[in-house]
């Protein structure tokens, strides 16, 4: 008899704990998914909706966890409340994921159409007046600004951060897609229209009677375009200029600086190797745009090549970006 009295109290001390150690789990299951909650709530005001899709997931899976005959009633009655907030939570996250999309559809048509005011507008309505916070449509802001003022290197640096906190499911690879295929456009618009009024007014052009630029001052009207006939190409220093500097494919008027010539001047050779250290010598016919005048034919240098060099047996040439500097520091009308 004292034997079967042992083996009960070891069963309910052994039960006792089981049930202690589930009441115990249940309630650290709680604590995560109130924790959890807590963060979703942050995260679909933020537009963090790749993070609080996840989160809405395991909280789901965390409090359908919670279950079975051995649940004490306030455990239960806390269970129902989360799974209450989840519930809110979840039909928030589905509004605001079915508003960006609308809202990036909406400036994509605008993109598409050519409507870079109206992207903007569009861009800055939704942030000003509805998700001040939202990381995504900031991110599409900064984009439109970047298209807009003809940075297309800033512009697609951007797309990575529009997509990325957009979960899968919305088709983020098709909305990176379209972005950089309407960067790709607006670079090879911009690139023909350059190229078009470049071969127009190369006619202009005085190589003969170039002015070495610190010479000559032409003043800017508009912004600049750079275009280089000995590559067919808009020079780099179009996209180094600065955002109200750099002309766009739909400006009225412009300056155009046209490369008609470049020439490696051997300015030294380095001592080791006896190779050649060159200075870039362009020749740049300066006109303005539309009325096809210009004001002279210049000369620019690129930079010097450096005194030293580690040893190696190749010529070593010196930047162009002086073309960028030289425009910069011209009078603007």
């Amino acid at each position: 008899m004292k034997g079967v009295i042992i083996a009960g109290i070891l069963v309910l001390v052994i039960t006792g704990l089981w049930y202690n150690s589930v009441v115990n789990d249940q309630k650290i299951m709680l604590q995560q998914s109130r924790e959890r909650l807590a963060l979703i709530d942050q995260d679909i005001e933020s537009g963090k909706l790749k993070a609080a899709n996840s989160l809405l997931i395991q909280s789901k899976i965390d409090l359908e966890g919670i279950n079975g005959f051995f649940i004490l009633p306030f455990i239960k009655e806390e269970k129902q409340d989360l799974l209450g907030q989840h519930h809110i939570l979840q039909d928030r996250f589905d509004e605001r994921l079915a508003l960006i999309q609308d809202i990036l559809s909406d400036i994509i048509d605008s993109l598409e159409g050519g409507q870079f005011n109206d992207a903007v507008k569009k861009a800055n309505t939704a942030i000003n007046e509805t998700l001040k916070e939202d990381v995504n449509l900031n991110a599409t802001a900064r984009y439109v600004d970047r298209l807009k003022v003809q940075d297309f290197k800033g512009a697609e640096e951007i797309v990575p951060e529009i997509t990325a906190n957009l979960p899968e499911e919305t088709n983020v690879g098709q909305i990176a897609g379209m972005l950089s295929n309407i960067t790709y456009q607006e670079r090879e618009t911009n690139r023909k229209s350059q190229a078009s009024m470049a071969s127009k007014v190369r006619y202009l052009a005085d190589p003969i009677n170039a002015s070495i630029s610190n010479d000559f001052e032409p003043t800017l009207y508009g912004r600049a375009m750079v275009w280089d006939f000995t590559k067919n190409e808009v020079d780099p220093a179009y996209e180094m200029l600065p955002d109200d500097l750099r002309a766009s494919s739909r400006d009225g008027i412009v300056t155009m600086f046209c490369i008609v010539d470049r020439e490696d001047i051997e300015v030294g050779r380095y001592s080791v190797s006896n190779s050649p250290a060159y200075q870039e010598k362009m020749t740049i016919s300066v006109v303005y745009w539309p009325e096809k005048v210009s004001p002279g034919t210049v000369i620019v240098w690129g930079e010097k090549p450096p005194s030293s060099r580690t040893v190696s047996y190749s010529p070593e040439y010196g930047s162009s970006v002086n073309i960028k500097k030289w425009i910069e520091s011209l009078p603007i009308a």
